[in-house]
């Protein structure tokens, strides 16, 4: 297993990736929450799409910080703040604080 150092992985391929994926996800969920599926179905429903494939993508992430790292990331979505940590929020790999 590998020994993290956040700041080299974050300047990765996979780690620039990763935070483009996980600001996209934020950004789309932001963007449904203020569409009214009944109002504009079509709009609803391609917001869904995108966060599908989103979460998908995020899904390989996980794994693979998981298989090389041995740590366990979740995403997390708050009114202060977005990002990547653990479970207990004890340790983030990525956090954006909203403004």
């Amino acid at each position: 297993m590998l020994k993290m150092n956040k700041e080299e992985f974050m300047n990765t391929a996979m780690g620039v990736a990763l935070w483009k994926t996980v600001k996209a996800i934020d950004f789309y969920r932001s963007e449904r929450a203020k569409t009214c599926e009944w109002e504009n179905p079509k709009r609803f429903e391609e917001l869904n799409h995108y966060i599908d494939r989103l979460m998908a993508k995020w899904e390989i992430f996980r794994l693979a910080l998981k298989q090389f790292y041995g740590i366990e990331y979740n995403l997390t979505r708050t009114d202060e703040y977005y990002g990547v940590c653990t479970e207990d929020e004890s340790d983030f790999l990525i956090k954006e604080e909203r403004k």
